[in-house]
């Protein structure tokens, strides 16, 4: 390994009751696309359409209980969403993992893995 491809690192840590740990590391240079946790690691995607935007409040368990239609646009709103009333009916509509209950109200089919 050349200069540069590396780094080593000392580490000092002190816990609640006063103990001390400490020990070295060396981190190695990695490709952009490295793997993290056994995931590749990707850049957040930039949501641009109202499906993905209920998609990403589906894995945050927002749709957990029953959401009606205008709570579900004020809450995109509130993440700076602003796609048209009929935008976010038909997104939600044709969200499989989401099921109608009826006037306009909106719960998960089964919660996001």
């Amino acid at each position: 390994m050349s200069i540069g491809d590396s780094m080593r690192i000392h580490i000092l840590v002190t816990d609640e009751k006063g103990v001390t740990y400490e020990g070295t590391v060396e981190l190695t240079k990695t490709k952009p696309s490295a793997s993290i946790g056994g995931k590749t690691h990707q850049p957040p995607r930039i949501i641009r359409k109202a499906p993905q935007a209920i998609h990403a409040l589906y894995l945050t368990h927002y749709f957990k209980e029953n959401k009606p239609l205008d709570t579900i646009i004020e809450k995109l709103g509130a993440m700076r969403y602003n796609f048209k009333k009929h935008t976010v009916e038909m997104a939600l509509q044709r969200a499989k993992y989401l099921t109608n209950t009826g006037n306009n109200n909106y719960v998960e089919k089964y919660p996001p893995t």
